[in-house]
C-alpha cells in the first residue's frame, strides 16, 4: 500500500485524523501543511500516494492550485482525493468535484465515518491490500447533526427520479426540524417506515430506468441499492419497539444526509450525463 498524505493545518484536526487512522491500523501516512506544498516539488510530497486528504476549510488553501500540483505527474494522474469541508454549499461541492476530487466528507463526522471513506478510497489505487485492523470507533454521540435542504443542484434532470429525491430530503429536514426541538424521537418510527418504502418504490423506478437506457454502470449502481436496503432492515431490526435514543436520531440522521449527498451527487448525477451523452 502507498503512502497516505494528509494536507491539514490545524493541529487538533491533524491529530485527531492521525490518531483515528493509527488505531485502525492504518499506516503509512504523513500529514503536511499548505505552505510545504507551495515549497516542495509535487513529485516528492505526493510520490507513491495512495490517497491524499484536503481539508477545504484551510484557510490559505488554493484547492486548485492544489490538485493541479497533485496531478501534475502522470504517475498522479489516478490518485484518489477525498477532501473534509464544513461547507455543505452544493456550488463548493460541485467544484471540488469538478477540479478532481473523488470523494468527500462533511463536518462534523464521526471516526466511523473517517475510516470508511478512507478504507474504501485506497482500495480504489490497492484492491484487497487494505485492511482496518479494529472496528470504527463510533462516535455518533459527540458529534452535530446537520440540516440539508433541496437544492437545484441535486436535479439530474429525470423528473421522476428527481421528484424521489425531493420527497427525501423534505423528510430529511423534518427529521431535522423535529430533533432540533426535541420531537424527534416520536418521529423516528414514522421516519424508518417512510426509508422502508422509499428504497423499494424510489429504488426499483430508478433501476428499471437504468436497465430501459442500458446503463453502463447499472451494476454498481445496482449493488450501491442492495448495501442501502440491507443499512435501512439492520436499523430497523435495531429500533423494534423500543424508544428511539439520542444516539438512534443523531446515527441516523448523519447516515441519511451522507447518503443524500454522496449517493444523489456522485452517483446518481452520472445517470443525467449518460442521458444527456446518448441522445
Amino acid at each position: 500500500m502507498g503512502r497516505l498524505v494528509i494536507i491539514e493545518d490545524v493541529e487538533i484536526l491533524r491529530l485527531r485524523l492521525e490518531k483515528s487512522l493509527e488505531d485502525n491500523g492504518i499506516k503509512g501516512f504523513e500529514s503536511i501543511s499548505n505552505h510545504q506544498i507551495r515549497t516542495i516539488r509535487s513529485n516528492i510530497v505526493f510520490k507513491d500516494a495512495s490517497l491524499v486528504i484536503i481539508d477545504l476549510d484551510n484557510q490559505d488553501l488554493d484547492l486548485q492550485a492544489t490538485i493541479e500540483s497533485i496531478r501534475e505527474h502522470s504517475s498522479q494522474i489516478n490518485i484518489p482525493i477525498l477532501v473534509l469541508s464544513r461547507n455543505s454549499d452544493l456550488t463548493t461541492l460541485n467544484k471540488a468535484i469538478a477540479l478532481g476530487c473523488t470523494d468527500f466528507i462533511l463536518k462534523p463526522f464521526t471516526n466511523e465515518t473517517f475510516i470508511r471513506k478512507v478504507v474504501l478510497n485506497l482500495a480504489k489505487k490497492d484492491p484487497g491490500q487494505v485492511q482496518v485492523v479494529h472496528d470504527p470507533k463510533s462516535q455518533h454521540e459527540e458529534e452535530g447533526i446537520h440540516m440539508l435542504k433541496w437544492n437545484a443542484g441535486f436535479e439530474i434532470g429525470v423528473q421522476s427520479i428527481d421528484d424521489d429525491h425531493k420527497n427525501i430530503i423534505e423528510h430529511f429536514e423534518k427529521l431535522y426540524s423535529l430533533m432540533k426541538s426535541g420531537q424527534g424521537h416520536a418521529y423516528y418510527p414514522e421516519f424508518l417506515a417512510f426509508l422502508e418504502e422509499y428504497v423499494d418504490t424510489h429504488f426499483e423506478r430508478e433501476e428499471a430506468l437504468q436497465r430501459e437506457i442500458e446503463y453502463d454502470d447499472y451494476e454498481h449502481h445496482l449493488q450501491l441499492h442492495n448495501e442501502f436496503k440491507i443499512k435501512v432492515k439492520e436499523l430497523i431490526m435495531e429500533h423494534g419497539k423500543e424508544v428511539a435514543t439520542n444516539s438512534d436520531l443523531i446515527k441516523i440522521n448523519l447516515f441519511i444526509k451522507d447518503w443524500l449527498i454522496h449517493h444523489i451527487l456522485l452517483v446518481d448525477y452520472k445517470i443525467g450525463l449518460f442521458m444527456s451523452s446518448t441522445k
